[in-house]
């Protein structure tokens, strides 16, 4: 028993050692590289940023597209035209983290198909930045064996860098991730108070201004010019006013059997319809809306 007490326990010490012996030596090579104190992204052109595209190999035509309006950001997919308001504080926050200084290693001066940093497997993320009538390109491969640093490179050269992973977060083409939830959009007139709107028929402004979408919804009809091609009659219409004479009208669709579809338009203080998006909702939810209006 003792005999094996003292293998066991060598074979602890033995592992132990190596482990050290590993991270240091990780380290001795860490400490050797020359770190680069830099942004991603150019922080003089971060007000300059129009849209920002992300997309994943393996899955082309879920990739999205974030554009920049004049106060709020939209998001599409890449497989339709669909579009939904996106969350204004995450483009922010991902423009931000691109923008700051950071340390970058410079890997290789070039890299193949044959290195090992997945670059061209279906993990890989493209994004791209159109700023000023143009663009710049990064491709996001492997981590590093610690999970704590992920490489990189630009479309405009072939050498390879290294940094932290805190871009993870946002190396996603989910719209959870990235679309505004809320029915009544709380990024074109801001986050509107329930005391100070007029819905008109509402019996709680309070939990209509805390309703939920599902994402994105065909559209019962195109837009024409001619609303006489504009036939299908809305189940629901609701009109919300805020206290500085801007206008929201939501049209309610019965879509399919557990879904409706919500044609909502916007309207600022002179009248001027500012977009038209369309979401989904459930039957709960437009159930929740007819108990809460006449």
């Amino acid at each position: 028993m003792q005999k094996i007490n003292k293998i066991l326990l060598a074979t602890v010490i033995f592992l132990s050692a190596t482990l050290i012996l590993h991270f240091v030596m990780h380290n001795s090579v860490q400490d050797k590289r020359k770190a680069i104190k830099t942004e991603i992204f150019n922080e003089k052109y971060k007000d300059k940023i129009t849209s920002i595209s992300i997309n994943k190999t393996s899955e082309e035509a879920e990739g999205i597209k974030l554009s920049k309006q004049d106060k709020f950001w939209t998001l599409t997919r890449n497989q339709d035209t669909k579009k939904i308001i996106a969350d204004s504080k995450q483009c922010e926050n991902f423009i931000n983290e691109i923008t700051k200084l950071r340390n970058m290693y410079k890997i290789s001066d070039q890299i193949s198909k044959k290195d090992d940093f997945r670059f061209f497997s279906d993990t890989s993320v493209h994004v791209r930045i159109n700023f000023n009538d143009t663009f710049v390109d990064y491709y996001f491969g492997n981590h590093d064996f610690s999970n704590t640093e992920r490489y990189f490179m630009t479309g405009k050269s072939t050498a390879l860098y290294q940094t932290d992973s805190l871009l993870d977060n946002y190396l996603t083409t989910s719209r959870q991730v990235w679309g505004e939830p809320y029915l009544i959009s709380r990024e074109i007139f801001g986050k509107l108070e329930a005391d100070k709107i007029i819905a008109k028929g509402c019996s709680d402004n309070a939990a209509l201004l805390e309703l939920r979408h599902g994402g994105a919804a065909q559209e019962i009809f195109p837009e024409t010019k001619d609303p006489s091609q504009n036939k299908k009659p809305a189940e629901k219409t609701l009109v919300i006013e805020t206290g500085k004479k801007q206008r929201i009208t939501l049209k309610f669709y019965k879509a399919a059997s557990s879904e409706y579809s919500v044609k909502s338009e916007y309207y600022d203080e002179t009248s001027k319809k500012l977009d038209v998006f369309w979401t989904k909702i459930s039957s709960w939810t437009y159930n929740r809306i007819k108990e809460i209006t006449l």
